[in-house]
């Protein structure tokens, strides 16, 4: 139970960064809060977002891939993985 507040805390905090714009501080708590718990969907999920907002699209892509791989259910997921593939594939087309 201890741990689940700790962890909790770490995502709460993060939310709390994000609404200052501090989105790095916020990526750090949830990859804190995910090294307690790997399967923490509500961390993993916002660090995806976090990664995205701040345009690292191939670890935001990594995460969306993960949470879908754990509950493919996540419909959320599943359409930011579309499109964070679509985006990085255009990406890499035109770097060559």
């Amino acid at each position: 139970m201890l741990m689940f507040l700790f962890e909790f805390s770490l995502v709460t905090i993060s939310l709390l960064c994000i609404i200052q714009e501090q989105y790095e501080d916020a990526i750090v708590d949830c990859t804190k809060a995910l090294e307690y718990n790997p399967d923490y969907m509500k961390a993993l999920l916002r660090r995806a977002q976090l990664y995205e907002k701040t345009d690292k699209l191939d670890e935001a892509l990594e995460d969306y891939s993960k949470a879908l791989e754990r509950d493919s259910s996540l419909h959320v997921a599943r359409a930011a993985c579309m499109v964070m593939y679509s985006v990085t594939t255009v990406l890499t087309m035109t770097r060559v």
